[in-house]
């Protein structure tokens, strides 16, 4: 009976992540040809919103991949937090990229750092996800090293990472607004942009919600 129960619970939560993962690549896709119509490759300065959409894409994948489905067993959740690992790997590189690209590129300009909420708000969000992907290799390969109640670290680690992928969204909601450094995408490009970035947003963070109520990366 509980099984049954849960069943249906499950099957929404599958539903909910699909739908948080059609979300992404239309954020995506429309930001990619808004900013490459309008910027070419050459100039440093795209690579910043390029980097920054594909950091968005993986980092979004890796939360979502581990919630569409609750682990039955301690191979199944090993597997599960690999793939959650890789996805974040490979956002961390990209986040660092794009950081690098606008940092040099004011750089090289002499433009001032920070000047913006954007930057702010952006900086606060990198740093803060880079601190989450090293504490989440040290807690995940290195446990016995770090001691303390492994229960309570995975779930800070988790409740961390929600809060900085608020700080994340928050900054390319920020970027939306400010229409990209000037390169203004239009009204209806800008409200599409926005839609998917905080249905994308919404949709993640509820279905973690139910993920700690159904057992998802839940350490026994």
């Amino acid at each position: 009976m509980a099984h049954q129960a849960a069943a249906p619970k499950e099957n929404m939560q599958s539903l909910v992540a699909a739908a948080a993962t059609l979300s992404i690549p239309v954020y995506a896709l429309v930001v990619l040809v808004g900013v490459l119509s309008a910027n070419r490759l050459t100039v440093l300065y795209t690579w910043h919103p390029v980097l920054e959409v594909v950091f968005y894409i993986t980092a979004l994948m890796g939360i979502i991949k581990p919630q569409m489905r609750a682990f039955t067993n301690p191979s199944e959740h090993k597997a599960l937090m690999a793939q959650h690992a890789y996805w974040q790997i490979a956002a961390a590189v990209a986040v660092s990229a794009g950081t690098a690209a606008i940092y040099i590129n004011k750089e090289q300009k002499g433009y001032p750092h920070l000047t913006s909420w954007h930057g702010v708000v952006g900086y606060t969000a990198t740093f803060w996800w880079l601190f989450q992907v090293v504490a989440g290799i040290m807690i995940y390969k290195f446990p016995r090293k770090l001691g303390g109640n492994l229960k309570k670290m995975y779930y800070a680690h988790r409740v961390s990472g929600y809060l900085s992928l608020i700080a994340v969204g928050l900054a390319h909601f920020l970027a939306a607004v400010n229409g990209y450094n000037g390169h203004e995408l239009g009204s209806r490009a800008a409200m599409v942009i926005i839609i998917a970035l905080l249905t994308s947003l919404f949709l993640v963070l509820a279905n973690g919600r139910w993920t700690s109520k159904l057992g998802i990366m839940k350490i026994d």
